[in-house]
């Protein structure tokens, strides 16, 4: 990423754009109907009624309980074309949600609730849409809900509290750095409120640039926007300079803040052994920095994309180290 952007909302652009279609059609459809009540409806009683369908009762905040529905969309970006490193849990997902059969037979006692809710939302409710909610439904019980008890579900949900930022040890740093960055500099707070209006969010309006920057408020107190000037002012999407190179995945969700973002302005480059610019087909995130032994490979794996783009970067780097090795001896400095 070279381009600091505040609402990254095309992080998940990319999602809508490369996954399953059925999978990112019933995403679309769940998440405008769950807006649609939450946003459209503002009624108490109904909202209610949502959560309880997910067993989510005890969430306060709409925007926790629609950030624990996000939860199996985001799994994207953890496919890795190797099995041993990539998360089945995206495809999981999407077939759970894609599925027209009812996979979760407890469900069944939540069709009439299952009915009722796609209609307030803006949906008719044909036989196969009420079973993909079922699905859905059972799908939030089976994974987020299996880790939390009911009655403390704000604690482990809620994004809303402050305690966890509290921490300043050595031991925090996981959950202090990165956002510590993007809070001060990177932005890249993944909303669903900033899609544009003629387009359905993956993930809920309710997910804004207020909710999103909760952690920058309770963890360093910055109430001011990330100043993406400072990284911007060094090129963007222009960045260029000998020796830096640039490699993204087509379906990765980062790629609209890289310079191969040709959908948001980026400019299309002749790639160069001194400046380098691949674009690896059909792959997600820094699909070229694993590999396997020679004995490990098979026809399949790597990926042929993978292996072009391994092999350009065996070939640039050692050009780039000839260059300073002839710099060196120019110089007179033998300790290379």
């Amino acid at each position: 990423m070279t381009k600091a952007i505040y609402d990254y909302w095309q992080y998940y652009a990319a999602i809508a754009k490369y996954g399953p279609k059925d999978c990112i059609t019933a995403q679309q459809t769940f998440t405008h109907m769950v807006d649609n009540i939450l946003i459209g409806k503002n009624d108490h009683g109904l909202t209610m009624v949502l959560k309880d369908a997910f067993g989510l009762g005890n969430v306060t905040y709409d925007n926790d309980f629609a950030s624990v529905l996000a939860s199996g969309i985001g799994q994207f970006q953890s496919l890795n074309w190797d099995p041993e490193i990539s998360s089945p849990g995206f495809y999981d997902y999407c077939a759970n949600i894609s599925s027209t059969d009812v996979i979760y037979p407890a469900t069944e006692a939540k069709r009439k609730t299952a009915t009722h809710l796609l209609k307030a939302g803006g949906y008719k409710p044909k036989k196969a849409l009420v079973n993909q909610l079922l699905n859905y439904i059972g799908y939030v019980n089976s994974t987020s809900l299996s880790r939390c008890d009911d009655v403390n579900q704000d604690s482990c949900f809620s994004q809303h509290n402050s305690t966890p930022y509290e921490d300043v040890s050595i031991s925090s740093y996981g959950v202090r750095s990165w956002a510590y960055q993007y809070c001060t500099e990177w932005g890249y707070l993944q909303t669903g409120s900033g899609v544009p209006k003629d387009q359905l969010p993956l993930i809920s309006r309710t997910i804004d640039l207020e909710y999103s920057t909760l952690v920058c408020r309770y963890a360093f107190n910055r109430t001011t926007p990330p100043d993406v000037d400072r990284i911007n002012k060094y090129g963007g999407y222009d960045i260029s300079y000998p020796r830096l190179a640039f490699l993204d995945g087509e379906w990765d969700p980062w790629r609209p803040a890289s310079p191969h973002a040709y959908d948001y302005g980026a400019r299309r480059r002749k790639s160069t052994i001194s400046e380098p610019f691949i674009l690896i087909d059909d792959a997600v995130h820094h699909w070229d920095e694993n590999g396997l032994f020679p004995n490990e490979t098979t026809p399949e794996l790597p990926p042929q994309p993978v292996v072009d783009a391994q092999r350009q970067e065996v070939k640039f780097v050692k050009a780039w180290m000839q260059e300073w090795k002839y710099k060196c001896a120019e110089e007179g400095k033998w300790w290379y």
